[in-house]
């Protein structure tokens, strides 16, 4: 990303952007990046940034650590989304079940899930998304509300929307 920090940064600071706009840009852009959770306990980050490698593009200019940490953030702070499937706990509890789903997965494949191979990690994600609703999680719900914070995580950046080419802020 530091070939494009500073043109990005020149752009933001431009009169082109609001200043409301490129405060919240700046936010975004320069969010530290935290290693190790504030929400979540040391094995649930670790799924979860491991989750989030396999969910992000292998070109994103967000990491897995930068898309966990905006999660993380997230619920550290209470603040939701705005939505939530009614199949599902409160955010917090959903992640803590979802994140403890995918380790039992990866504990019958007989390891943890950031130690699987990508190709495993992959087709435990893909049985995740396409579980049908049980009574006691539905997984598939959790994916759901995971990829969108994921999708958010990569899109709201600032670096990662000019590598879509989108100059519009």
């Amino acid at each position: 990303m530091a070939d494009i920090a500073e043109p990005l940064r020149a752009l933001i600071g431009s009169e082109r952007v609001t200043p409301a706009t490129r405060e919240v840009l700046l936010q975004r852009l320069d969010r530290p990046v935290i290693h190790g959770g504030r929400y979540f306990e040391a094995d649930a980050w670790a799924t979860l940034v491991a989750v989030c490698a396999r969910l992000l593009p292998p070109s994103s200019p967000v990491s897995a650590e930068a898309a966990a940490s905006a999660i993380d953030d997230r619920l550290s702070s209470g603040e939701g989304p705005g939505w939530r499937y009614d199949t599902l706990p409160t955010d917090g509890t959903a992640y803590r079940l979802g994140l403890a789903h995918v380790e039992r997965q990866a504990q019958v494949r007989g390891q943890r899930f950031a130690a699987l191979e990508p190709g495993d990690q992959d087709a435990l994600l893909t049985e995740v998304a396409r579980a049908p609703s049980a009574s006691d999680f539905d997984s598939r719900r959790w994916f759901e509300m995971l990829l969108v914070d994921v999708t958010e995580a990569h899109v709201a950046h600032p670096a990662a929307q000019v590598a879509m080419g989108h100059f519009g802020f």
